[in-house]
């Protein structure tokens, strides 16, 4: 699904803006209303945010990524810790 959030936050870092939802200025909803519009009335648009959205999740915050930085920073943290 696509997402429709406040530029605000971790939304920030989450949602890539135009591509797999929309953020929005939290201090304008007439441009909420908007999106909300745009979305609401266009099932490709919200599919193909979705998918886009899916591969996103996937390459950037899988359970597997993660596990993977934080093996990453103990390593390069060990590697430069004295002995």
């Amino acid at each position: 699904k696509p997402v429709l959030a406040t530029a605000h936050g971790g939304a920030l870092e989450m949602v890539a803006d135009g591509e797999t939802g929309y953020l929005v200025d939290p201090e304008d909803p007439s441009d909420m209303a908007d999106r909300i519009l745009l979305l609401s009335g266009d099932q490709t648009l919200r599919e193909e945010m979705g998918r886009k959205g899916r591969r996103r999740l996937d390459a950037h915050f899988s359970e597997q990524r993660f596990s993977d930085d934080i093996r990453a920073l103990i390593t390069e943290h060990a590697a430069l810790a004295p002995e």
